[in-house]
């Protein structure tokens, strides 16, 4: 594992101090990371917020380069509850040509618990594969695009195979199935990404993208397609990477997540802490005082199709 490894996220200037902590907990878990070579998809992010984050990576003995498209081809994509710079991972491939042959892609809300080079060492396993992946626990997420559950796999952590992308032109079939379906789809970039890989991608074991809800999942199914009762036991117990997923993000109010702690500590190494996590007076507010009303509403409208129910049945 002498290469350097090449990590590269996408995001705007909202997400920079997530994306930061993801780079930190990398560096952090490396047992050298003078290997790492981070590539950041930077949108609408000012140089001075750039020149802080190159300066905290480069004080670790890393390398970082930026990346910042001039037009912006996925514009008039919908983005549902994501911004634009989800899309950016399509095209990663075309930003790094000719300067890595793989990549690791990750979520700007992961944190890497684990020396991200193990990961890295299965392409060296696999040379031929397209894409590596983990598949998504969710029994929802497939339903969006009809792909069977043990075919679709989480976008959040990829190991891309650039040459192949270019070569099958993953990112132009993705872009023209957007073009055609991205307002019809709930989980954008992944749900496209998976129609056009069409189960042609590598499974990488779960612990490489322990996503949020494998806590529930586990209690609910123990195991399930392509996921065995003792990778998942492994993956909890052993994690590589952590994905938040979902609104569930640890720097919210009341995670409740086992690495809430990791995280908040990792992302208070990073030079954008300030503003990131929420004061003590929004902990209170949001927890103790607008929940009630919260749960109030929820109660709310359980009544009122409880009695539109009766009043349906009672007209047949």
């Amino acid at each position: 594992m002498s290469d350097l490894v090449h990590i590269a996220l996408c995001c705007d200037a909202k997400y920079l101090p997530y994306a930061a902590t993801t780079i930190a907990s990398c560096i952090d878990s490396c047992a050298e990371p003078e290997w790492l070579h981070f590539h950041l998809v930077a949108l609408d992010i000012g140089n001075d917020a750039l020149d802080k984050l190159r300066v905290f990576v480069e004080q670790k003995g890393c390398k970082i380069d930026f990346h910042c498209p001039g037009h912006d081809i996925y514009a008039d994509f919908h983005t549902q509850r994501y911004g634009l710079a989800v899309y950016h991972r399509i095209s990663l491939p075309v930003y790094l040509r000719g300067r890595a042959e793989w990549v690791i892609y990750l979520d700007s809300d992961v944190l890497v618990v684990d020396d991200i080079r193990k990961l890295w060492a299965e392409k060296d396993i696999d040379s031929d594969m397209i894409t590596g992946a983990v598949i998504d626990y969710s029994p929802a997420t497939e339903r969006h695009v009809k792909i069977p559950r043990e075919k679709y796999f989480n976008s959040g952590v990829l190991l891309i195979n650039i040459r192949k992308w270019l070569d099958y032109k993953i990112h132009e079939k993705t872009i023209d199935y957007l073009n055609s379906n991205h307002r019809a789809l709930t989980f954008v970039d992944q749900c496209s990404l998976n129609v056009v890989h069409d189960g042609c991608w590598r499974r990488l074991s779960p612990r490489w993208n322990i996503q949020g809800n494998v806590y529930s999942f586990w209690r609910r199914e123990r195991s399930g397609p392509a996921i065995t009762e003792v990778e998942i036991k492994d993956a909890i117990s052993n994690p590589g990477i952590v994905h938040f997923i979902a609104s569930k993000k640890p720097w919210k109010i009341r995670c409740y997540h086992p690495y809430e702690f990791a995280y908040r500590k990792t992302l208070k190494s990073t030079p954008f802490y300030e503003g990131a996590l929420p004061s003590l007076a929004d902990d209170i507010f949001r927890g103790w005082v607008t929940k009630p009303f919260r749960r109030l509403g929820q109660m709310l409208r359980m009544v009122y199709v409880y009695l539109l129910g009766r009043r349906w049945r009672r007209d047949v």
